[in-house]
């Protein structure tokens, strides 16, 4: 029998799932995108495996208060992604907020062009603002990238931007 613990996977999808008897309420899953994820209390909190997990700098935890104040809402806890919704699923031109967290494609552009996205907004959607014209300015998205990088693993850090097509 499942019970519905959490929801707070964003777009991400557990496709394995183990436990063990001697600790049963840690969990270890893997997502679609082939990162760990885990959790300590039996799947209500989940966290990426393999982060880079350095100590946020100042600009980092200022980055990390806008993210939670303006983007979090839509990106999902920790950059997890847009959670699925009936009209995610079933509207062709509904486009998801994507995960910031390394597990999607963020890693693929330069701090430049993730700045500039923030600032100006998404030429795809009306849901991603231009975040210039709601009062943020250039310190703050560079504030900004500096969190959604501390998201990321060493892997997506050395081949972030054009290096990215090497990496693959």
């Amino acid at each position: 029998m499942w019970t519905p613990v959490n929801n707070k996977f964003g777009a991400q999808v557990l496709t394995q799932l183990s436990a063990t008897a001697d600790e049963p309420s840690r969990l270890v899953g893997l997502n679609q995108y082939g990162k760990i994820i885990a959790s300590s209390d039996g799947g209500v909190n989940w966290h990426r495996l393999g982060g880079s997990n350095k100590p946020l700098t100042k600009s980092g935890r200022q980055g990390q208060k806008l993210f939670t104040e303006h983007c979090q809402s839509c990106h999902g806890v920790d950059g997890v992604g847009e959670t699925y919704t009936l009209e995610a699923l079933t509207n062709k031109n509904y486009i998801m907020a994507p995960a910031l967290n390394g597990s999607a494609h963020a890693w693929h552009h330069t701090d430049e062009a993730l700045v500039k996205t923030i600032l100006d907004g998404s030429q795809r959607t009306e849901r991603m603002p231009a975040w210039k014209t709601k009062g943020l300015d250039e310190k703050d998205a560079e504030d900004l990238v500096d969190y959604i990088k501390s998201l990321w693993d060493k892997r997506a850090l050395e081949c972030q931007g054009p290096k990215h097509m090497q990496c693959m």
